[in-house]
């Protein structure tokens, strides 16, 4: 095999590495959505069902919660989104 064809194979190789990165990515991102989707909808519930439970504790930390995991959301989004030029880095 020519030094040509191994230059292009393993080129191809890391593109399908750097796409099956992007796509765990995207799939982690939309588990970590679902998560904060489902927190603040417990916290919602809880303050309905007035348990014996200090309110102001309850949505302080369900909301910082959210606001993590949503934080993780918009950083997995930026690694998912494919590039334009094919190079991640200073790519303008």
């Amino acid at each position: 095999m020519c030094g040509r064809m191994k230059t292009l194979i393993f080129a191809d190789m890391g593109r399908i590495d750097i796409e099956r990165k992007e796509k765990f990515a995207e799939k982690f991102g939309d588990y970590c959505l679902d998560i904060s989707k489902l927190v603040f909808g417990g916290i919602v519930l809880a303050g309905v069902m007035e348990l014996d439970v200090n309110p102001y504790l309850l949505f302080g930390i369900g909301l910082f919660i959210v606001i993590v995991y949503y934080l993780i959301v918009i950083s997995l989004h930026k690694v998912s989104t494919p590039s334009r030029c094919g190079i991640r880095p200073q790519c303008h």
